[in-house]
């Protein structure tokens, strides 16, 4: 793996389809989506060995384990400066989208330098971590830095983002690696200046793997929009942005690129957890909440029960979108 970072100004992302028919989506309901089988196309990654302690002791490994056991990659996301935030809330998109810098992060070994003076971290989780996928995380800290890093006690080395100037506050995505399906472990961050880094805060997470999910449904798309993901269950509840969970265990992972906030993620993924899916039908949605000033936007959905692909199905959007375009694409049976 290259250790070296680089910032970049995003123009699309990598995930979007592979296979795509031209149908274009007009209204709900309306459409033509063209039916893939594609055999393993997003099976989860074998299991490269476990880890440790990993249940519910996330330290003390008995060999030494890079942090990339975790997560593959990370990225901080420093916005347009020029563009004004939208909300899908009040219903509006952000003024003028521009594609955000991303600032990539390197891997350093060693445990993570402290420094007088250096600022304290904070974290919040703004996703679940699914492994093989991206999250969301959002750092902030008691005082202005430039620097963050992310590790995992006991792990032998951390990802490190040097940003261009001092924030209060920034989002980090982190990929998570698909070698660890259904971990219990601590995320570290901490935040700081040319003199090091300050207190880091931890908390604790379970990552999700899409093997150990009674039904898993992804969408990911080619192009810096505002795409939705809507699942609803056979009794009728409805799983999407706005409802963001359900009784049963369903839940969206993230809320990608909202309202033309960019997060370069392009990708939604609803789970239920395995034991937890109520029989019966479901029927699956994808939105085109705002084409944030792009002409087309590809998206592709795939089905999967227990880590077993089921269906891929792959659709275009094009023109105006708005919280009202979207398409059915599949009814999905589960017994």
């Amino acid at each position: 793996m290259a250790r070296g970072g680089q910032a970049r100004r995003l123009a699309t992302f990598p995930g979007g389809p592979r296979q795509r028919s031209s149908v274009h989506a007009l209204a709900l309901g309306v459409g033509m989506i063209r039916k893939k089988r594609l055999v393993n196309r997003l099976a989860t990654a074998a299991l490269l060995g476990s880890i440790a302690g990993c249940e519910g002791e996330p330290t003390g490994f008995s060999d030494p384990v890079s942090v990339r056991r975790f997560f593959a990659s990370l990225y901080a996301v420093v916005p347009d400066a020029g563009a004004l935030s939208g909300s899908k809330a009040a219903g509006t998109a952000a003024a003028a989208p521009a594609a955000p810098l991303i600032v990539n992060a390197v891997l350093r070994n060693g445990p993570v330098p402290r420094g007088t003076g250096a600022p304290s971290a904070v974290l919040a989780l703004e996703s679940s971590i699914i492994t093989g996928t991206p999250g969301k995380l959002r750092v902030g800290g008691d005082a202005p830095f430039s620097r963050i890093a992310v590790t995992v006690p006991g792990t032998v080395d951390y990802w490190e983002i040097t940003l261009p100037g001092p924030v209060l506050d920034i989002q980090v995505i982190a990929t998570g690696s698909s070698s660890l399906p259904n971990a219990n472990f601590l995320i570290d961050a901490s935040v700081g200046n040319a003199n090091g880094f300050g207190g880091s805060v931890q908390q604790q997470v379970r990552a999700v793997d899409l093997a150990a999910s009674d039904l898993a449904v992804l969408v990911r798309w080619n192009a810096l929009a505002d795409v939705d993901l809507h699942v609803t269950d056979p009794k009728g509840v409805e799983v999407y942005f706005g409802r963001t969970s359900s009784p049963e265990g369903g839940r969206l992972d993230l809320d990608s690129n909202p309202a033309c906030n960019f997060d370069g993620v392009n990708q939604e993924v609803i789970t239920w957890p395995l034991g937890r899916a109520p029989t019966g039908e479901y029927k699956v949605s994808v939105y085109y909440w705002s084409d944030c000033g792009v002409p087309r936007t590809d998206y592709s959905v795939t089905l999967m029960s227990r880590g077993r692909t089921i269906q891929v199905l792959d659709g275009t959007f094009t023109g105006d979108g708005s919280p009202t375009t979207g398409v059915d694409v599949a009814r999905l049976s589960f017994l």
